[in-house]
């Protein structure tokens, strides 16, 4: 459940009324331009595509798996595209496309019926890629292969290459790189949406509140895509306090900050940025890791959460109570989360209001997050 608070729409204010906000226009920026979308229609081919791919594949499969006892059983070809129809649904045909790709490259290394390799096999073949020149992104592909088929086609057995550290080491490149994650926004930039809400054009109020929405709920773009239903919680006066999700196609978020025509090769601002955001201010401003832990929805694994989310009912009510007070000190601009460690915390404006800004507090046990 994804919740956001009426609080966290007051970052725009007066409080900075000498910042200029770029409006954009119908003229520099379409609803074509920003969304990628394609219809049941345009996805079907790609999906059929997909299906017939894999069918010729598992032709290559051990005959003994779990999927080539259940290939043998489907008496005709429609049964067999039915059957991987079913293995397969609800995952994107280009990520199946994509996946397909590296099994028929495997299948025809290492010969007909011998798919799913054993862990040898499955590092020598590597080795050998990476001999012949294949850059690690390529190696990484066949191991995101391995799982894929460990996973959707109950092949357990390849659990023991999806863990070996050899195969998973001839995908690392010997050269060091700065790993590029998703920037948090900055409030800047969460201004700037406020104002595209208020006053930009009817599609760009659309977009701007659905990226404010996401960011306020600390949200991927895909749980926003699998909502199907918002519940509202008012307060004793009747004032929305709260709003719900309950939950069951390529975004360019810098679009909305830098224009159509310019790009942003500073910063690395993707619609994973709407979730790195508030979880970011939190880390700055202190909440511990487990209230963290709880707002980025990490309450399963071996993390201990998963009990405390059972039992309590309401186990958001305390994380979503410190996010309020982060949120509020941002808008009262006692706590800069984009400036240095050294200048984020500053003197309320109103000497009356206490301030509630604290450092991180030490950590006393270690806390694990689930996937």
């Amino acid at each position: 459940m994804l919740y956001m608070h009426r609080e966290q729409a007051g970052l725009t204010g007066d409080l900075n009324p000498k910042v200029k906000v770029r409006k954009l226009s119908d003229e520099s920026c379409t609803h074509a331009d920003i969304v990628v979308h394609k219809t049941k229609e345009e996805r079907e081919p790609v999906l059929q595509d997909a299906l017939k791919r894999w069918l010729a594949a598992c032709t290559h499969l051990n005959a003994k798996s779990v999927i080539g006892v259940q290939r043998e059983c489907a008496p005709g070809g429609l049964d067999k595209l039915n059957l991987l129809a079913d293995v397969f649904r609800g995952i994107a045909p280009s990520t199946s496309l994509k996946r397909v790709d590296a099994v028929e490259k495997m299948c025809k290394i290492f010969g007909i019926g011998v798919f799913p390799p054993d862990e040898a096999e499955m590092h020598k073949f590597c080795v050998s890629e990476r001999n012949l020149d294949a850059p690690p992104s390529k190696l990484r592909s066949f191991m995101e292969a391995i799982k894929f088929c460990r996973r959707f086609l109950s092949m357990d057995r390849l659990g023991i290459v999806v863990n070996s550290r050899r195969c998973v080491g001839t995908t690392s490149s010997d050269v060091p790189h700065v790993v590029a994650q998703a920037e948090p926004l900055k409030i800047e930039e969460l201004r700037l949406l406020h104002n595209v809400l208020q006053t930009g054009s009817q599609w760009g109020k659309v977009f701007a509140g659905a990226i404010l929405f996401a960011t306020y709920f600390i949200s991927r773009r895909a749980y926003l895509m699998h909502a199907d239903h918002i519940v509202v919680d008012r307060d004793d006066g009747q004032t929305i306090a709260f709003l719900e999700a309950l939950t069951s196609n390529h975004i360019r978020l810098r679009k909305l900050f830098t224009g159509c025509k310019e790009v942003n090769k500073g910063r690395k601002v993707p619609t994973h940025s709407c979730k790195a955001s508030c979880l970011s201010y939190c880390a700055k401003f202190g909440p511990d890791a487990v209230t963290r832990l709880q707002l980025g929805y990490h309450t399963s694994g071996d993390s201990g959460l998963h009990m405390v989310r059972t039992y309590s009912r309401d186990s958001l009510a305390e994380p979503l109570a410190e996010l309020v007070s982060v949120l509020t000190d941002i808008r009262l601009m006692r706590f800069k989360p984009d400036c240095t460690r050294s200048g984020r915390f500053s003197a309320p404006l109103d000497a009356s209001v206490p301030v509630i800004a604290r450092p991180m507090p030490p950590q006393g046990r270690e806390v694990k997050a689930g996937d």
